[in-house]
C-alpha cells in the first residue's frame, strides 16, 4: 500500500461537519489492507500521517523516504531522489497495488499552506494558471491534466505517471471547496476509488447534471 501527503489527514474534518463515518470508512479501508500489505510512501513529507496508517506494523513493513514533500530548489530535489535509500523507497512505491491519496482544494486552508510547503500568494499564481486541485503536491487543471509548474520540479515523490500506473488509486476528500477537485481528479482519470460524504456526493452528481 502506497500512502501520500494528506491522504488519511482529513480534509473530510477540516471541511465537512459530521463525517466522522467516513473516517471509519477510511480506517475499515486501512483496516482490510493491515495485516496483509507493506506501507509505503509516495512522497516525503508523509510522517505526521504514517502513525495512523502504520499502526501496528513492525519497522520493516514501513517504509517512508527521509525528506519533506517539497524543498527549495529543483537541484536539491534531484539529490535527493537520487540518494539509495530513496530510488529504493520510491521504487517500492511504483509496484503499489493500492495508493491511498488526499485531494487538496486550491483554497487558503489547504494543507500545504498549513504544512508551510506553499503560499497564499504562490496558491493563487496557481489558481490564475488553471489549477483546481492537488493529488500529492501535483496541481492539476478541471480535465485532470498536471500543469506545468516550477513547483512540481521541487517535490520530493512519485509523479502522476507512476501514481496512475497503480492499480487502485483510493482518495479520501470531503467538503463544498474539494468538489471541483475531486471532479477534475475523477474527470482525468487520477482516482479509482473515492471515499466521501453524502453532501459531497450529491454536489458531484448535481453538477455532473447540470
Amino acid at each position: 500500500v502506497g500512502f501520500g501527503d494528506g491522504c488519511v489527514e482529513s480534509p473530510l474534518a477540516e471541511e465537512a461537519p459530521g463525517t466522522d463515518d467516513i473516517d471509519d470508512d477510511v480506517e475499515m479501508e486501512l483496516g482490510f489492507l493491515h495485516e496483509y500489505s507493506r506501507v509505503i510512501a509516495l512522497t516525503g513529507g508523509v510522517s505526521a500521517y504514517s502513525e495512523g496508517v502504520a499502526s501496528g506494523r513492525s519497522s520493516q513493513n514501513v517504509h517512508l523516504i527521509p525528506a519533506p514533500l517539497v524543498v527549495s530548489q529543483e537541484s536539491i530535489a534531484e539529490a535527493i531522489r537520487g540518494e539509495r535509500h530513496v530510488v529504493e523507497v520510491m521504487s517500492m512505491a511504483r509496484t503499489a497495488n493500492y495508493a491511498l491519496v488526499g485531494i487538496g482544494a486550491v483554497a487558503d486552508e489547504a494543507t500545504l499552506i498549513a504544512s508551510g510547503y506553499a503560499s497564499r500568494s504562490l496558491f493563487e499564481i496557481f489558481r490564475r494558471q488553471g489549477a483546481v486541485g492537488d493529488i500529492i503536491g501535483i496541481f492539476y487543471d478541471q480535465n485532470g491534466v498536471p500543469l506545468d509548474l516550477p513547483f512540481h520540479k521541487m517535490l520530493v515523490g512519485l509523479d502522476f505517471d507512476a501514481l496512475s500506473a497503480i492499480p487502485q488509486v483510493i482518495a479520501a476528500a470531503g467538503g463544498p471547496k474539494k468538489v471541483e477537485a475531486i471532479r477534475a481528479a475523477a474527470r482525468g482519470g487520477r482516482i479509482n476509488v473515492l471515499i466521501t460524504d453524502e453532501p459531497t456526493a450529491e454536489a458531484i452528481l448535481e453538477k455532473d447534471q447540470a
